[in-house]
């Protein structure tokens, strides 16, 4: 009813009293407890209104509720906690089913579960996990729903179930089915009807009856029986004799079969059962019950594994069983060899296809092209002509202002400010022919697409104020009212500085050029772009060459115009730097009074390069102020020249031959074999030369232990960021840039040359200290010192280690070792050995406590006197006076310690 402390639901299907005599009410609708004093129903709300089936207590006093619904509830008494399992197929340990039929405690104090449909499984205290096991019928099936659990004397449980009763051994977790075959009335029995006596009779409740046995009494048989394969026939009605119980070739059309066995069981033979599998075929194994033959057809070709398992009578598998390799043979048409022919085929197929069009291709095209060469050898050449008539009228022009001055000076006697005013007029179009060759050389790399940009953070202000700068003069010469509008907060960005000169010069050139009274220049920023506008008011450009006037040698105009315009490849590299950089350049057409250019660059690029200052580097726009003294250089000291120009070779012998005696290449090869006969103390190389260039010259030299020590001067046109990384790593020691000063030049060779003696004065001069890490060495030079000091070192105490040794552990020959340590440090290699064993006995005996004699030999002298003296010539002290003073400072050191 539905009175307090009445049952919500009458439906009933669990009772139990609990070791504290408590008596719980299990229902299809929830839990209850029944009050004795008060007569009352008390439900227990943690139970929720789930269809519990059974209620047991565990050994700890815990009291747990199996449902039909949800799985499993454990009730602690004492905590008053309720924990809730249910089953998960996706978690590890979780309980067997969430419809549960009953519950059972066995004689070792573990529970047990009985499910639906999924066997039963006990729960493990120690993991707090469940271990399920699954029950599997003649047929391999696991659908068996357990009704009651029960457990003999032997500790095997006893199931009653909906397909007889099942003997379950938790050892070893065989099974055993127990049916009508063995006398049972039928298979099905009633939930939870279960019952054992004091005896270890066992009683069943079935649908048709009451079972009664005793475990004990039963006869099981537990002779595991063997099995064979019995017959193997095709579906044709042939059978086939099985010669090699192992192994079994079928043709392809013969894939069609009968497999018959048989278990040696014959107690109750009728009861024996079997189970096969088809490896390659199938995964599980195929419960037959009593059926002792399987069919197969339609076996793909292929190697299969036939197995087959079986039991006796009361359930004993023999799970090794029989096996039969099977080998489905291919048709021809199937085979490795078809299939290469096939492929052979296809491809001789797709050959010829594509040979027969290329072929008619190639026709069709070569008359195209015929037609197409001609003209467009036609409008090559007239591209040619008109490019090589603009560049020699831009020649022309600074050429005549150069000779007519020169002239005029050679042939009169000038005075000092006419001097001047001639020599200033050919200092600027010496300016203006070299900008105009770099403008071919940039857009020659452009063309090639090996123009490399280096971004580094720059001032854009200034950039575009020093460019203003240069562009003064002709500012002033045109009389153009020159607007230049920059913002009061600089505009930095990440650019190219040399490129972006160039983009700004090449657009102040041509507005300046075409501009007939007015010039706007204005910089803005954005959030990520710098935004430069350049207006003039000279001649509206047509809106259909917007695109063409930044393509190389496009002009607007008359030939005459042309002609006096420019070379045409102006701004065709304004673009090409500008879209390098990220960025794009346009004529904007909303302008309706001026030629508007807007260009637009990225203010970030991924990439900044951080310019470091390892490598001297000159430049011609340098000035100098401050006079470096040296010393009058010795003729004794040889330089390289390597040039191919004849007469800037020349030249440079000419001027330095007076200091030094001068040996001269033109290119890198020629300078190598020098290097090799003749004994050279610094090289000058240019860096474009034919054969070998300058940079592998000095990787070459370099990367040669004979000659790393030697300093390298690269002379070079290029004045951009990357030619000055591969500067660096090239391991050049200067970079000096055409055109350069003369004198600044042989001021580097003179610095340079009087590093390498400072360093020989280091080596020579240390008292205990061998300076193989002096920071004057290069890399290659310092790893060489290590590498001569780390073999003497290692052979210190050996007396018959010598130069010839000393050259073979570092792979050099004696020549060659006697050279370059010459050269490092204007000593012998015999010298050097001395060195180093001297310096290694004046450290033992700095560390106190040793006799001379044993330092001596430890050193690898076989004389004491020798030794003696050596060491006197070394430090200036005989080694008993150097021993008695270290003496001293070791006794003055401990008394202040004190």
């Amino acid at each position: 009813g539905n009175q307090e402390g009445m049952l919500k639901n009458n439906d009933i299907f669990a009772i139990f009293k609990d070791s504290s005599s408590n008596i719980w009410i299990g229902t299809s609708n929830g839990t209850y407890i029944f009050d004795r004093k008060t007569d009352k129903f008390i439900p227990q709300e943690y139970m929720g209104q789930h269809f519990v089936s059974d209620i047991i207590e565990d050994s700890y006093g815990n009291i747990w509720f199996s449902t039909y619904d949800q799985g499993a509830f454990c009730y602690n008494l004492r905590t008053q906690e309720c924990v809730h399992y249910n089953y998960d197929s996706d978690v590890a340990g979780s309980i067997c089913h969430y419809k549960l039929m009953c519950m059972f405690v066995d004689s070792q104090k573990r529970i047990w579960f009985a499910s639906e449909s999924r066997g039963i499984c006990r729960f493990d205290y120690s993991t707090q996990k469940f271990i399920t096991y699954e029950l599997k019928d003649e047929l391999g099936s696991s659908n068996i729903a357990v009704y009651k659990i029960l457990e003999d004397d032997n500790k095997n449980l006893w199931l009653s179930s909906n397909l007889g009763i099942i003997k379950f051994n938790p050892q070893n977790t065989n099974i055993q089915f127990f049916t009508q075959d063995n006398g049972l009335f039928g298979k099905q029995f009633n939930y939870k009807s279960g019952y054992k006596d004091k005896s270890g009779r066992m009683y069943f409740g079935s649908v048709r009856g009451l079972v009664s046995f005793h475990p004990s009494n039963l006869q099981i048989n537990e002779n595991v029986p063997a099995v064979g394969i019995t017959e193997f026939s095709l579906l044709s009605g042939q059978t086939i004799t099985i010669t090699d119980n192992a192994h079994l070739t079928l043709k392809h059309n013969q894939s069609a079969f009968k497999i018959s066995f048989a278990a040696l069981s014959y107690v109750s033979p009728e009861m024996n059962r079997y189970a096969c599998m088809m490896e390659g075929l199938e995964t599980d194994w195929n419960y037959l019950g009593h059926s002792s033959e399987i069919t197969y057809s339609n076996l793909r070709p292929g190697k299969y594994t036939f197995k087959v398992k079986a039991s006796n009578n009361d359930g004993f598998w023999n799970d090794e069983g029989e096996s039969l390799v099977i080998q489905v043979s291919p048709p021809f048409w199937r085979t490795n060899v078809a299939w290469v022919l096939y492929t052979i085929l296809v491809f001789f197929s797709i050959f010829k296809f594509i040979n027969y069009y290329k072929n008619k291709s190639i026709k069709e095209n070569k008359r195209n092209q015929i037609i197409f060469e001609k003209e467009k050898e036609k409008e090559i050449y007239n591209s040619k002509i008109q490019f090589f008539t603009q560049i020699a009228h831009e020649v022309r022009t600074p050429l005549t202002l150069i000779n007519g001055p020169l002239e005029y000076i050679l042939n009169n006697d000038v005075k000092k400010d006419e001097l001047h005013n001639n020599l200033r007029i050919m200092k600027n179009n010496t300016d203006r022919l070299l900008s105009l060759i770099n403008q071919l050389l940039d857009f020659r790399k452009f063309e090639s697409g090996r123009i490399n940009l280096t971004y580094t953070h720059q001032n854009l202000n200034e950039i575009i104020e020093e460019v203003y700068t240069q562009f003064k003069q002709l500012i002033q010469q045109k009389s153009l009212n020159f607007v230049l509008s920059l913002p009061s907060q600089p505009v930095f960005a990440d650019v190219d500085k040399e490129a972006f000169i160039k983009i700004v010069s090449n657009l102040f050139s041509n507005a300046i050029k075409f501009g007939n009274k007015k010039v706007e220049v204005e910089l803005s920023e954005g959030d990520e772009y710098a935004k430069l506008t350049i207006n003039n008011d000279g001649k509206k450009i047509p809106k259909i060459h917007k695109d063409d006037i930044f393509c190389a040698f496009f002009q607007i105009g008359t030939n005459k115009e042309i002609v006096n315009s420019g070379s045409g490849i102006g701004l065709s590299i304004v673009k090409s730097f500008v879209e390098l950089h990220g960025g794009n350049v346009y004529l904007d057409l909303q302008q309706h009074e001026m030629n508007s250019f807007i260009v637009k660059l990225p203010k970030k690029q991924s990439r900044v390069f951080e310019m470091h200052d390892d490598l001297t580097y000159v430049s011609i726009a340098e000035t100098y102020t401050k006079q470096i003294s040296h010393e009058k250089k010795q003729k004794s000291t040889s330089i390289l020249l390597v040039e191919d120009n004849e007469e800037l070779l020349v030249f440079l012998k000419d001027r330095l031959q007076s200091d030094y005696h001068i040996l001269t290449a033109k290119n890198g090869v020629e300078a190598l074999i020098i290097l090799n006969k003749e004994i050279v103390h610094l090289v000058v190389s240019d860096i474009m030369m034919p054969v070998m260039d300058g940079i592998e010259l000095c990787k070459r030299i370099k990367n040669e232990s004979k000659y790393a020590h030697l300093p390298v001067i690269l002379l070079t046109a290029k004045a951009d960021i990357q030619s000055k990384i591969i500067g660096f790593e090239s391991f050049a020691d200067a970079y000096v840039e055409k055109p350069f000063s003369l004198e600044y030049l042989k001021l580097q060779i003179s610095n340079l040359i009087e590093n390498r003696n400072k360093i020989r004065e280091t080596f020579i001069n240390s008292p205990l200290v061998l300076h193989a890490s002096t920071t004057e060495l290069n890399k290659s030079n310092e790893q060489f010192l290590k590498k001569l000091t780390k073999e003497i070192n290692n052979n210190l105490s050996n007396e018959h280690f010598n130069v010839d040794h000393l050259a073979k552990s570092v792979n050099m020959s004696r020549s060659s070792l006697l050279r370059k340590v010459k050269e490092l440090f204007d000593s012998t290699p015999s010298d050097l050995i001395r060195s180093v064993r001297l310096k290694r006995a004046a450290e033992i005996f700095t560390a106190g406590n040793c006799k001379i004699n044993e330092v001596c030999y430890h050193v690898g002298f076989t004389s004491p006197s020798y030794f003696a003296k050596a060491f006197q010539k070394e430090f200036g002290i005989l080694p008993k006076d150097f021993v008695k003073e270290i003496s001293i400072s070791n006794s003055h050191i401990k008394k202040n310690i004190r």
